[in-house]
Order: structure tokens, then C-alpha cells, then sequence
């Protein structure tokens, strides 16, 4: 009986529909200078209950973080936080990896080393020393995941 269930409400969630670009309208509109899809990650960075966004660039153009202000506009924020990196960027992820109750931002680059950003609440701060980054050098890292794949009660990136 579940599976029908779950069948009968695929089709659903499957249903045509629409999309609206308001990107524009909401002040996030971006351009990326790549055509290789550079991505994006979402975090309550200032943790005032709503989504921030941050959008990975390509080719040197530099990276940009948009706070929201709860009423669906964003502001750039990137210079005043510290992140507006202009690596060949690939990927942003989100994640609270110095167990301190607010979201960290790691970049991955095509053909660049990885940086880890630790959020101090105003600003974020380069750690990438520190937390061992700096060792991998440069290679064309695509993506990160973050889980605590050894239980241990810290957050392991891949």
C-alpha cells in the first residue's frame, strides 16, 4: 500500500510547471564569466533565520555572498565578510566545521587549492593553513561533501 502511495504522488511531484527568473528583482543577479556552471550554496551566515547565498564564479571574476534581509532582498556582501575570492571557482559548501554553532564556507577551484573560510559571526576568516588545505596544493577539485564519516563528533569533508 505505501509503495502505491508513493507511486500516485511521484506523478504529481513530476506535474508540469513554471519557473520565474527574480533574480534580478531579489539583487541577485549574476552573470557568470564561465560556461562550465560554477555553483552556489546556501547558509544562514548571520544567523537571522533566513537563506544567504553564495555564488562561485569563473575565470576571475570574484565570488559573491548576498545577504538576505528576511523581506526576500539581498545585499553583496562579499567585501565586508571577506569572501570575495576570484579563484576559478567550482563549488561553495556550507557547514559548521569548527563545531561553534554557526555555517563555514569551503571553495573548490578548477586547477587551484581549496580554501576554508571560518564564519566568526561579522566576517569570515582564511584557515585553509591551519585546517590542512594548503598541504593538498593545487588540483582541479570539482566538489566537497561534509559528514562526520568517523563519528567522531566533527564534520569530515570529501
Amino acid at each position: 500500500m505505501v509503495v502505491i502511495l508513493c507511486a500516485a504522488s511521484a506523478a504529481t511531484a513530476w506535474a508540469a510547471g513554471e519557473f520565474t527568473d527574480v533574480a534580478g528583482e531579489l539583487g541577485v543577479a549574476v552573470e557568470a564569466s564561465s560556461d562550465q556552471g560554477p555553483g552556489c550554496g546556501f547558509a544562514d551566515i548571520d544567523s537571522d533565520g533566513d537563506l544567504d547565498i553564495y555564488v562561485v564564479d569563473g575565470l576571475g571574476d570574484p565570488n559573491r555572498l548576498f545577504r538576505q534581509d528576511g523581506l526576500r532582498n539581498f545585499t553583496e556582501v562579499s567585501s565586508s565578510y571577506g569572501v570575495g575570492d576570484t579563484g576559478w571557482g567550482k563549488s561553495a559548501t556550507f557547514a559548521d566545521y569548527d563545531n561553534d554553532g554557526d555555517p563555514d564556507l569551503l571553495l573548490t577551484r578548477l586547477g587551484g587549492a581549496i580554501t576554508l573560510y571560518r564564519n566568526d559571526g561579522t566576517t569570515f576568516v582564511d584557515v585553509s593553513a591551519s585546517a590542512g588545505f594548503a598541504a593538498l596544493g593545487s588540483a582541479p577539485y570539482t566538489g566537497a561533501a561534509w559528514a562526520d564519516f568517523d563519528n567522531d563528533g566533527w564534520l569530515d569533508v570529501y
